[in-house]
């Protein structure tokens, strides 16, 4: 702590200084050690696994066997970028499985994103010690592990964003057209990982086009900046167009929150990273909007007091961790704009993106804080500690209760030892099958099934027209050796027809009963 304090308090270094001053180290163990307490996280029950995730390797599989990106169905999947599960059908060509390549992958690209921020900081204050003190807060923060052990597209996705911010760093600090052009590439990878990340790209234009220099070099190094990142995403959305007519997605009806509350989750979400699980939601929300601003505020504030106090053409530390101010405004905002606009699940996993950036600008502003006031070095030495100490309990507890109940949806003991996966597997269906919770079947049987029904939208009240229509594929399905229906109570969902709704207007006789659900069989007239 000695060492961060002298850092913090010393002459500041040259912005992107190359001194390495004995931060390797600390920075590699640090990534080694996020890498491990993934694996151990993940060791009983496997990685995180949700819906998303059958369908992201469904499309690896695809990938794999030659027939492109597709859904668990076969037909052409916009919904979802290709970034992720392209590098696990990657990892399956070298004999993984795909929940083992989804987990060795996340858990090395958590180590990754370790290594990343610590150089990004590096970079902004020129302080190597500060990085290597990024890098630790970051390897211990149960958000960021927990990320890395999920099979999900969360940590390839945050890697780039982090890769683009950096680079923009360096194109605001250097004016290269190559720094230009490798933030430009890293968005585009970005949003090909995560839809999500195309607020990268206004940040990545106002930030180059609000450094210093003459405005024609600005504007070409904005314009290197959005070509070289549309380009690779374009492209994709074109063959989004080109294979099913739509550019990511279809519709998924209209949202049932109002911006309001929507603001209040986003912002609750932050606050949960700094606050017990069992904080108000009101009380998170609060505290996460006053994290934002202070950190953003004053990180705009410092830069707008060292433009004054030297030449234009300098940019001090405060100028050069705009990118990170930046982003996690664009970030917030338009997690609050999709969650309020779209019928689209908001976990608290969506603002996961903006974790590195906030800490990355906040360790700046405390840093240069504490240069500028003279902190004693007990302080700030105690600073740091609070939050490394902080952050060790929830760690340990997420660690343990991996043990205990697995992680996400599929990853849990319940899964493990269901007695009607069991009876699945032993005795496969025939016909085609429906279930409440057909990705479970997918994942643990590669038993392809549909959806059942949906009354409205997730996260929206407009209705669908989805029961007319499976009760006329139940009837086709008649004369081709009948309708399946698996139905796993606990996994039933308000937007869906109930069984019982199910039951009123489809003819439908229980099979196989289990104490965890029902395999039910059409009526040979159908209805």
């Amino acid at each position: 702590m000695e060492t961060f304090v002298a850092a913090v308090r010393a002459p500041r270094a040259r912005p992107g200084g190359r001194g390495t001053g004995g931060w390797v180290l600390p920075v590699a163990g640090a990534a080694v050690f996020a890498v491990a307490v993934a694996l151990r996280a993940t060791a009983r029950y496997g990685p995180g696994a949700e819906p998303d995730t059958v369908t992201y390797l469904a499309a690896a599989h695809h990938l794999r066997t030659g027939h492109g990106f597709a859904d668990i169905d076969g037909s052409p999947l916009t919904l979802f970028p290709p970034l992720f599960p392209a590098a696990v059908a990657a990892l399956e060509w070298l004999g993984l499985g795909p929940l083992p390549a989804a987990r060795f992958l996340n858990a090395a690209l958590l180590g990754v994103l370790v290594v990343l921020a610590a150089v990004w900081t590096r970079r902004i204050s020129g302080s190597a010690v500060l990085g290597a003190v990024v890098a630790v807060v970051v390897a211990v923060a149960t958000p960021m592990v927990a990320m890395g052990s999920d099979a999900l597209s969360e940590p390839i996705g945050i890697v780039f964003v982090v890769a683009c911010l950096l680079f923009l760093t360096e194109a605001r600090r250097t004016g290269a057209v190559r720094h230009g052009f490798l933030a430009g590439l890293a968005a585009g990878l970005a949003c090909l990982a995560r839809y999500a990340s195309v607020a990268l790209f206004p940040v990545g234009i106002v930030i180059l086009l609000l450094r210093p220099g003459r405005a024609t070099a600005r504007i070409r190094l904005a314009a290197t900046f959005l070509v070289a990142g549309a380009v690779p995403f374009g492209a994709w959305l074109a063959r989004n167009v080109a294979a099913a007519g739509n550019a990511t997605g279809d519709g998924r009806g209209r949202s049932a929150l109002t911006f309001a509350a929507s603001l209040k989750l986003t912002l609750a979400a932050v606050g949960a990273w700094v606050l017990p699980g069992a904080t108000p939601v009101d009380a998170r929300a609060v505290v996460g909007g006053l994290l934002v601003a202070t950190v953003t505020g004053a990180l705009l504030a410092s830069a707008v007091a060292e433009r004054r106090r030297a030449r234009p053409a300098v940019l001090g530390t405060a100028a050069l961790a705009l990118p990170a101010a930046l982003f996690v405004v664009f970030g917030v905002g338009s997690v609050v704009w999709f969650e309020a606009t779209m019928a689209i699940d908001p976990p608290p996993r969506f603002l996961l993106p903006v974790f590195v950036p906030l800490v990355v600008a906040a360790a700046v502003g405390v840093a240069d804080l504490a240069r500028h006031r003279a902190w004693r070095p007990p302080a700030a030495a105690a600073l740091v500690a609070l939050v490394v100490a902080a952050s060790l309990p929830g760690l340990v507890a997420f660690v343990r209760r991996a043990d205990r109940k697995g992680l996400l949806d599929y990853s849990t003991p319940a899964w493990a030892a269901s007695p009607l996966l069991d009876s699945l597997k032993a005795d496969p269906v025939r016909g085609t099958v429906a279930s409440d919770d057909p990705y479970i079947l997918e994942l643990r049987l590669g038993i392809p099934a549909q959806l059942t029904p949906a009354r409205t939208y997730y996260a929206s009240r407009q209705a669908t027209d989805e029961l007319p229509a499976f009760v006329q594929a139940a009837t086709r399905a008649a004369a081709a050796g009948g309708l399946s229906v698996v139905w796993f109570p606990r996994s039933y969902q308000p937007y869906l027809y109930s069984l019982a709704d199910l039951e009123k207007v489809l003819c439908l006789r229980i099979e196989r009963h289990f104490a965890d659900g029902d395999l039910l069989r059409s009526c040979p007239g159908g209805t």
